[in-house]
């Protein structure tokens, strides 16, 4: 009898944690294909790049900073300092303007820490941090 009550907790314990919300554990906050939470270390292998392959639940600050990136706008008219069309707004050591996707790669977290900082966007500091943990939790994966 004592078996069978135990056996009875655990499959009521292992249902609570199924239907518990992803997120919850600080995990990125997506369910995979499979049903499970995606941690991590799996995230753009198994729900993409964007998430789209996943169903999000509560979705980590992280990922909806990045989901949210702005895109500039290569097609305005010529300017001359960066973040004029929409970029971040930091220059490169190369003396290149720098795009949202290698803000944090370029630049590092503070971007004025290796970028001159020119037109800066005022999500270009939260981006970076974004950018910066996310890279620090795939590195913790190796």
């Amino acid at each position: 009898m004592i078996r069978l009550v135990l056996a009875l907790a655990l499959m009521l314990a292992a249902v609570g944690r199924a239907s518990a919300d992803c997120g919850d554990a600080g995990d990125p906050g997506y369910r995979g294909p499979d049903g499970s939470c995606v941690d991590w270390c799996h995230f753009e292998e198994t729900c993409g790049p964007k998430g789209k392959s996943c169903r999000p639940e509560q979705v980590s600050r992280t990922i909806m900073v990045l989901q949210g990136i702005i895109r500039g706008n290569p097609s305005l008219p010529e300017c001359h300092r960066c973040g004029c069309k929409g970029g971040p707004g930091y220059r490169a050591p190369s003396g290149r303007c720098v795009g949202w996707d290698r803000l944090n790669d370029v630049c590092g977290s503070p971007p004025a820490s290796h970028c001159t900082a020119e037109n800066v966007a005022a999500s270009a500091g939260e981006v970076a941090r974004a950018q910066a943990d996310y890279a620090a939790r795939r590195t913790a994966c190796r």
